[in-house]
């Protein structure tokens, strides 16, 4: 079925007996809504395909029918802008001997008209092919919408639930990696962590009693040292440990956020894009904006960088090693 000329609507929205109305100009669909809204010119069609010409339409109407007669399927709207009305077919092009015959002066203003006349119709043939352009973008969008509304009913809106809901509990936790672990883990890791914030005194914007601890992985086992999962109130707690990390401890700590096996497999496919694109271009890195890892233009990178990008990777390495443990317990 046709698509409406004014909202181009998909194929299959008009029915052409009951809700389609024709321009009788040209010939083309609208709604019955649509055609309500239309304006119409001199001869009864409808100014978004026809134009307010004096009989433009008319001609283009006749041109159509006769380039389509025999065919009974709709004339398209690319149709309608490829028939074009000539000089000769609205009376702008007379006969040269009818000309000659006119009075000088009319012979001049004959003449101008004939050449504002061209000079109009060369920009219309130019708003046709702009009017082409824009046609086939429309297209090319509306293939994507298409495309989109696909992917989209393909989600599992179960999954995507819950992990918006674990993303959201863990935004109250962060985890310290290197820190020292013993046995008796669960009482002296919270004295531990209350230390490394006693330096803060009235700084510390959380209250030292409502802090959490967890030791990731499996039981202790000596020589290896677990991460630390640490629990506070609230998010912007965490966001103020984040900014002050540099100065906890003694340098050896690494605080991290504490992400889902999605987030920290959406981070190692950006890592490995990275590491393609670093063979052809130079100073990249991953930067996160809005909590999502996105590769960035930097400055030129330094021992420094280099030496903390490794850190990063290892960092990746053993928590990613833990959420495993974790997940076979």
């Amino acid at each position: 079925m046709p698509k409406c000329y004014v909202c181009r609507a998909k194929p299959g929205s008009i029915k052409v007996i009951d809700d389609a109305k024709q321009c009788k100009g040209c010939g083309q669909y609208y709604h019955a809504s649509c055609a309500d809204r239309a304006a119409v010119n001199v001869q009864g069609a409808y100014v978004p395909c026809c134009g307010n010409g004096n009989n433009t339409g008319k001609v283009v109407s006749q041109k159509l029918n006769a380039s389509t007669s025999g065919n009974s399927t709709s004339v398209t709207r690319k149709q309608a802008m490829k028939v074009k009305a000539t000089p000769a077919d609205t009376g702008i092009g007379a006969d040269e001997e009818d000309v000659e015959s006119l009075d000088p002066s009319i012979k001049k203003l004959w003449g101008l008209i004939r050449d504002k006349f061209n000079r109009l119709e060369s920009k219309v043939d130019g708003f046709s092919e702009s009017i082409e352009l824009v046609n086939d973008r429309i297209d090319v969008i509306e293939s994507r919408i298409d495309n989109i509304e696909e992917s989209v009913s393909k989600i599992d809106s179960s999954a995507l639930f819950n992990e918006v809901s674990e993303r959201f509990k863990r935004e109250k936790n962060f985890i310290i990696f290197n820190m020292s672990d013993s046995i008796n883990a669960v009482k002296e890791d919270l004295s531990v962590v209350q230390n490394l914030f006693n330096q803060f005194d009235d700084e510390l914007p959380f209250s030292l009693s409502d802090i959490k601890v967890v030791r990731l992985g499996m039981k202790f086992v000596e020589g290896k040292v677990k991460p630390l999962k640490v629990i506070l109130g609230c998010a912007d707690h965490v966001h103020w440990v984040y900014r002050n990390k540099a100065r906890i401890g003694d340098g050896k700590l690494v605080i991290k956020s504490d992400m889902t096996k999605a987030q920290l497999d959406e981070l190692q496919k950006v890592k490995d894009e990275l590491k393609i694109r670093s063979e052809s271009e130079e100073n990249l890195s991953i930067k996160f904006i809005n909590h999502i890892p996105t590769i960035v233009a930097v400055r030129a990178k330094t021992d420094d960088d280099s030496r903390k990008k490794k850190e990063d990777t290892n960092d990746l390495i053993l928590q990613k090693d833990s959420l495993s443990e974790v997940d076979d317990e």
